[in-house]
């Protein structure tokens, strides 16, 4: 089953189940995401493409923090997903949501403030033509924002193998990113490596931090 297959069979249960995993598994990383990340980036003027928005939960973040943006562009691989997203739209932000491949974005170079994804990355093996996209749509001064599963260390590790062909997930090693994000990126670890953020620019030389 492929990755557009098994997310409209999820479309319907997507929103249901999600609160879950964002509190038991996802919880650091995506406050990280509210409290840190996002504020510091986000100006009136910012046009933002989130890559793999499934059913909207990045713009739904968005008013709820009441963050400030220009534009905002939603694609998504599954027609499904996109249909549950397309209803959260309420007119009064100018956004907008997309059919399209990540890995070959229909946009041209260098027209977004900011890209943002949160755990699409997972799915797409190797991840580095992703990343290269993103990178290519970016403004010159603009951040892209990522969140990932990493695939944590120890016993927990056995349990993230087994996960993997269960959810469609491969879990990525930071590791193998550091050549196509170089010493610019920001990276931080949560919850003993389930989830991993990267933030580009983000520090003038490469480091890691590791939040427990």
């Amino acid at each position: 089953m492929n990755i557009a297959t098994a997310y409209s069979w999820l479309a319907p249960l997507y929103d249901r189940s999600r609160p879950l995993w964002a509190k038991w598994v996802m919880g650091q990383a995506e406050a990280y995401l509210e409290q840190e990340a996002l504020p510091r980036c986000l100006t009136p003027e910012t046009h933002i493409l989130d890559m793999g928005c499934g059913t909207g939960i990045n713009l739904e973040r968005l008013q709820r923090l009441k963050l400030p943006f220009t534009g905002y562009t939603g694609l998504d691989l599954t027609p499904a997903m996109l249909a549950r997203a397309q209803t959260k739209l309420d007119g009064r932000h100018p956004a907008g949501y997309c059919r399209g491949d990540m890995l070959h974005l229909p946009f041209p170079d260098q027209c977004f403030e900011l890209v943002l994804s949160t755990w699409a990355l997972s799915h797409l093996s190797p991840p580095q033509p992703m990343l290269a996209e993103a990178r290519r749509v970016l403004k010159k001064d603009g951040v892209l924002i990522v969140l990932f599963w990493s695939r944590p260390s120890y016993l927990m590790g056995i349990v993230a193998r087994l996960l993997e062909p269960l959810f469609l997930v491969r879990f990525v090693e930071v590791a193998k990113l550091r050549p196509s994000l170089g010493d610019r990126a920001l990276i931080r670890q949560f919850a003993s490596g389930w989830g991993t953020s990267v933030v580009w620019p983000g520090s003038s030389r490469e480091q890691v931090d590791y939040d427990s």
